[in-house]
């Protein structure tokens, strides 16, 4: 064969290749190098016979490869010789076919700036038109019904192209050739105004606009329907319209997201480094947590007592025309753009859902006849070492794959249900999984609805008919019973908490081998029926052992105290100081933790059997006029009653209600719930009693520790990775007790935790452990001294210590304390891994992961962390996927 005779080649291209233009770019391409053949959609693949000489066909390869369409991910090629009789005269776009294979779902794509300029050019015929989109740009996911992605399996295939639209559609040099979505004002989708009545609409088009900007501009409230669903909007800069719509949402403090018109407006009220500045004018477009300015127009109501302000680029038209109209009003740069639902409710999608529950809240409803399909909220990320840390991952990077190397069993199809809150699920196919858009607290029925009805859309999306599904351990969960319901037929695998989370990170960061776990969060169901949170465990794809964990408490108060950290505060105080009650005797047995032999809700300490209040005679407080801060030798004579009253915590009554609840375990269980803690020095230091959302006690804290540590050090060149270092603070400056790295004991003896077992496998663990067996064996755990930490925060404050200084030592002290249990295993087996996977929710808090990370790093650890997958219970679905694609054949459970 001769350098100038044509050759076939079959050249097959996966990755975000749908809804990205690819086709039309192929065609190009091809007429650029003189290639004939055709290029075809395959709905998991793009396939391309290309004719032409070797030469030609080299160049055509090395363009599709190095300049695809902007949004397109090309995640490999397969180039073969295509033996055949057929020769092409031109090269065309043929018909979709569809094929099985891997499959990439192109998430929703913000408007990109041709589209905007045309928006705003009162000479283009698509001028202030509400769904102007192109190949580059618009919905993709929430208008998709199946695969391949043309225009008759979406939610567009109700509305026919006008022939000016047509054209655009079919010429090759257009913009918007092959552009699924594409419309304009004569052809496409319509907004309206959603009268509160449910009559017909009456105000369409552009009044509706003009209307809704109206109610906008004098204060008011507006409820508008964008990509994925409705959002809630105010003028953010107006405090009055901002405490309103907290009003009526019932959300007191919780920080609310804002729209800012442009990045000028961005840069004039918040900090914006260059690789933010890259994500938050990118086509993803999430919402971004940046630093608040001084004397900033933005009202303080937005995010109250929060340094930083979650803030997003208009990314639909719609948005753009609330901010710009040829009206002649004035519009504030900054809206308040949260999530169009009531607490706990997925967002709003439709009319129905709409009039149901924002009709209470919002003046004005702008809605349209665009139907989306698959409802999506906005992503949320923060920056962790200048690059992205996910928060919560939904529009514009749902439902993108992440793709492993190894473990997963080839062909099978896994769907892992998620957890109870910040619900996604995950669709795992071979070594492909598919993380969902951003579902909601399972607690409200209508979330756990949406999750039935997304798994079932993200199924046929996807091809996806699982063979097992995965779930949370807790047989309380709602979504343990939607697994259940979705796994009639197929075997149903239960994976405890905190070992998902790690999964989760390795998945991410594609480890199968063994690694160190620290698990931090707020609350998980523990192999052991008590609550954990803060958990050491050595874990790989195959299953995990329970090393060490913080100092277990008692939770008193359940789904409430969760709520209210000063009631653990309250039982942690009873712990720690119950050897100072005079009025109750000798305590000593009662200020250690954990807690007596028979804790599991039975009493043993017939000594504190009777519960009266203590007696005030001799105490600092019975002088009636002492306020702290108190010295060392008045604290020691302190009851716990006494310290709870004297921060503040609780009146005397609630203290003694509090003391006779622990010392009958009512209502309590164990718990090793790091989260808690983190609430619980909240309320100590006087900075968060309860919280009203979700972290709010903990973010707080981390707040005023950043401040702290904004003031006071070096950030750069301070913090002192030595664990030995104890500074000023150290740990035990209030305590007698010795703190050197041999400290950590083994709790052989206890016995009360004799049933415990720490090296537990879940039920559908591998039968054959392929990790090695270390020299830490026995019925004991190691333990972080959280005990000891909390005391001396307790000690502290009643000494009149700075709070701020005291949350940052908190933090600094939890995240040594626990790199030096890890040296210290490391140490008694220099077998067990080097690398540490840092998961769950107390990792949303950047400085606890910055001060735990360069520890760890200090000391010859490797650490993971996540970067677009979050570390909350956003991401769990990934690891309990992950663990299920892994499991062995010989291992799955028999339904």
């Amino acid at each position: 064969m001769t350098d100038t005779a044509d050759i076939i080649r079959q050249i097959k291209i996966y990755g975000i290749v749908q809804g990205v233009g690819f086709r039309p770019t192929v065609s190009r391409h091809a007429a650029a190098c003189g290639i004939r053949g055709t290029v075809c959609n395959k709905g998991s693949f793009v396939e391309v016979i290309a004719e032409g000489t070797d030469a030609k066909i080299n160049a055509f390869i090395r363009l599709v490869r190095e300049q695809p369409p902007r949004r397109a991910v090309i995640l490999k090629m397969d180039v073969r010789p295509l033996k055949t009789a057929l020769h092409f005269s031109d090269f065309s776009i043929i018909e979709s076919r569809k094929t099985k294979g891997e499959i990439f779902v192109s998430p929703d794509i913000a408007i990109c700036d041709e589209c905007r300029a045309e928006l705003l050019n009162p000479s283009d015929r698509r001028y202030l038109h509400p769904f102007i989109n192109c190949t580059s740009c618009g919905p993709r996911l929430t208008i998709l019904e199946s695969l391949p992605y043309d225009r008759e399996r979406t939610s567009m295939k109700v509305f026919p192209m006008c022939p000016e639209c047509r054209h655009e559609y079919v010429t090759p040099s257009s913009r918007r050739y092959d552009a699924q979505p594409v419309c304009c004002n004569d052809c496409g989708p319509h907004v309206y105004i959603l009268p509160k009545d449910g009559s017909a609409p009456s105000i369409t088009g552009r009044e509706a606009i003009l209307e809704t900007r109206r109610i906008l501009i004098d204060g008011g409230i507006a409820a508008v329907k964008g990509i994925g669903g409705f959002h809630l909007c105010c003028d953010a800069s107006n405090t009055e319209a901002v405490r309103r719509l907290r009003e009526l949402k019932h959300r007191p403090s919780k920080p609310f997201a804002v729209m800012m018109r442009d990045e000028a407006c961005v840069q004039a009220e918040c900090f914006l480094t260059e690789e933010q500045k890259a994500i938050l004018t990118g086509h993803q477009k999430p919402i971004l947590l940046l630093q608040k300015k001084d004397n900033i127009r933005l009202s303080p109501a937005v995010a109250p007592d929060n340094p930083s302000v979650g803030v997003m680029l208009p990314y639909a038209p719609v948005q753009i025309l609330l901010f710009q109209y040829d009206d002649g009003r004035s519009m504030t740069p900054m809206l308040v753009m949260t999530s169009g639902n009531v607490s706990g409710a997925p967002i709003c999608h439709n009319d129905r859902e709409a009039l149901e529950e924002l009709s209470s809240i919002a003046d004005i409803i702008l809605s349209n006849n665009r139907a989306i399909n698959i409802r999506c909220d906005d992503s949320v990320m923060d920056f962790y070492r200048n690059s992205p840390y996910m928060i919560r991952r939904s529009r514009g990077y749902a439902p993108l794959p992440y793709m492993v190397t190894e473990g997963p069993a080839p062909g099978r199809t896994v769907l892992a249900i998620g957890g109870e809150l910040k619900n996604t699920f995950c669709v795992g196919k071979g070594n492909l999984f598919y993380p969902s858009s951003y579902i909601g607290d399972l607690a409200d029925i209508r979330s756990a609805q949406a999750l039935r009805e997304t798994v079932g859309r993200f199924e046929t999306l996807l091809e996806a008919k699982p063979d097992l599904v995965v779930c949370d351990l807790h047989p309380g969960y709602r979504s343990t019973e939607i697994a259940g319901e979705l796994a009639a037929s197929v075997p149903l695998v239960h994976v405890q908490h905190h070992y998902a989370h790690i999964l989760s990170c390795m998945a991410e960061n594609d480890r199968t081998d063994p690694v160190l776990g620290l698990s931090f969060d707020g609350t998980g169901y523990g192999t052991d029926g008590t609550i954990w949170g803060g958990e050491v465990l050595l874990a790989d794809t195959h299953g995990f052992r329970r090393l060490g964990s913080v100092e277990p408490f008692l939770h008193i108060g359940g789904d409430t105290a969760s709520r209210e950290g000063w009631r653990i505060a309250a039982s942690l105080i009873i712990s720690l100081f119950g050897k100072n009650d005079r009025g109750h005797g000798s305590r000593d047995n009662c200020a250690v933790l954990p807690f007596p032999n028979n804790d599991r809700g039975h009493e043993s300490r017939d000594n504190c059997g009777i519960f009266t209040l203590p007696d005030q005679g001799g105490s600092p407080l019975s002088q009636g006029e002492r306020i702290p801060p108190w010295s060392r030798n008045e604290i020691d004579h302190l009851s716990p009653e006494e310290i709870m009253t004297a921060l503040d915590l609780c009146s005397p009554t609630e203290a003694g209600i509090m003391r006779k609840m622990h010392e009958k375990r009512l209502n309590a269980v164990v718990s090793t719930s790091c989260g808690r803690i983190f609430d619980a020095v909240s309320a100590i230091l006087g900075i968060r009693r309860a919280s009203t959302f979700e972290g709010e006690a903990s973010a707080t804290l981390m707040y005023r520790a950043l401040q702290y540590q904004k003031n006071h050090c070096d950030t750069e060149n301070s913090y002192n990775t030595d664990l030995n270092n104890r500074d000023s603070y150290n740990i035990d400056s209030c305590n007698t007790d010795s703190c050197n790295i041999d400290s950590y004991n083994m709790e052989l003896s206890n016995k009360q935790f004799s049933n415990v077992d720490p090296y537990y496998m879940p039920e559908a663990a591998v039968k054959k452990n392929a990790k090695p067996e270390t020299e830490i064996s026995g019925s004991g755990i190691f333990r972080i001294p959280t005990g000891r930490i909390v005391r001396r925060i307790i000690l502290g404050k009643l000494s009149g210590e700075d709070p701020d200084r005291l949350a940052w030592i908190f933090h600094d002290l939890l995240a040594r304390e626990t790199c030096r249990l890890l040296v210290h295993l490391r140490r008694l087996d220099c077998r067990l891994p080097d690398t540490v996977a840092l998961s769950g929710g107390c990792f949303q808090n950047t400085l606890l992961l910055e001060m735990m990370q360069n520890l760890l790093e200090k000391n010859g650890y490797h650490v993971l962390t996540h970067h677009l997958v979050p570390p909350n219970d956003g991401g769990i679905a990934l690891g309990q996927a992950y663990y299920g694609a892994c499991l062995s054949g010989e291992d799955l459970p028999v339904r």
